[in-house]
């Protein structure tokens, strides 16, 4: 059981990187997801900003979930020079 009363910690998926095949391909993924009711993040770019990320929650998250996940991708990206700017949506 994680701190948050949960029996599992929800995967977050990490489009960064991905072209628009693996998108499509993981928006069935998500789909499948979203029906099952598994709650989950995406880590994908701003399409208005290059230097910016977008994080969205499906599910139910408390903020103490949303902040351990904010910070997580920070601390990925903290040394990073393309990366200004990270959104959770």
């Amino acid at each position: 059981m994680t701190r948050y009363g949960r029996t599992y910690c929800p995967p977050i998926f990490h489009l960064e990187k991905a072209n628009e095949n693996q998108m499509k391909v993981m928006q069935v993924v998500f789909e499948t997801l979203i029906d099952s009711d598994i709650d989950f993040c995406v880590v994908y770019p701003n399409e208005n900003r290059a230097d910016e990320l977008n994080i969205q929650s499906y599910g139910n998250f408390t903020l103490e979930e949303k902040r351990d996940v904010l910070t997580e991708v920070v601390d990925m990206y903290i040394d990073d020079t393309e990366i200004n700017h990270i959104t959770m949506v």
